[in-house]
């Protein structure tokens, strides 16, 4: 009986079928995205993140002197490498000390300058010329000649013109150090060769050549 024509279900009872169970176990499509605007277009209301720029600590360099550079860029590339590159951490001393950025600028200065001046000390000895120059002028300062003169003397040696011209006028004017003109003049004309401005004027004034 099954086989017989009369017997079979129709083309248009099956197409009904197969709607009714489509309509009842199919997932609902949710409608496409309308706004107009790229920057809607988030997960959770928050925008789609990118990827952080990271400049290489040499370009990173060259764009915080830069005139019209971007010091937020370099600093997080200045700590992006930090861990690994002495440059990099004596970097972020120096954004620490100077609170240049909207980030560094919230936190309380004496904290900012106790972590630069723990950064400058550590880069210091380890070799980088700018923080031995500046953790012996911290030194100096507050009256540690001895101690500021072993600094400043490592970063003339590694080739920094300024920490040459302050070690120079120090003999040639005898503060805080035995008077030596000799040595003295010795600093302040390699520091003039270097261009150091106030090397030049001084070795101008006292006809040091």
């Amino acid at each position: 009986m099954e086989q017989e024509p009369q017997w079979r279900p129709t083309i248009f009872l099956i197409c009904r079928t197969l709607s009714d169970l489509n309509e009842k176990y199919s997932i609902p499509n949710s409608p496409l995205p309308n706004s107009k605007d790229d920057e809607d277009l988030t997960i959770d209301n928050h925008p789609i993140s990118q990827p952080t720029r990271i400049l290489s600590v040499e370009k990173a360099i060259q764009e915080h002197k830069s005139n019209n550079g971007n010091k937020q860029l370099a600093w997080q590339s200045f700590k992006h490498h930090s861990e690994t590159n002495i440059d990099a951490k004596y970097w972020v001393g120096y954004y620490y000390y100077y609170g240049e950025i909207p980030e560094l600028q919230q936190m309380d200065p004496q904290e900012r300058n106790r972590m630069a001046l723990e950064i400058f000390r550590e880069t210091a000895d380890k070799g980088n010329p700018s923080a031995q120059l500046r953790y012996g002028m911290y030194l100096w300062q507050n009256g540690n000649y001895s101690e500021a003169f072993k600094y400043l003397e490592r970063s003339a040696e590694s080739g920094n013109s300024t920490a040459m011209y302050n070690i120079g006028s120090a003999y040639w004017n005898g503060n805080f150090v035995e008077q030596n003109k000799l040595k003295g003049a010795s600093y302040l004309i390699e520091a003039a060769k270097k261009n150091q401005p106030k090397a030049i004027e001084m070795c101008r004034i006292n006809q040091i050549n």
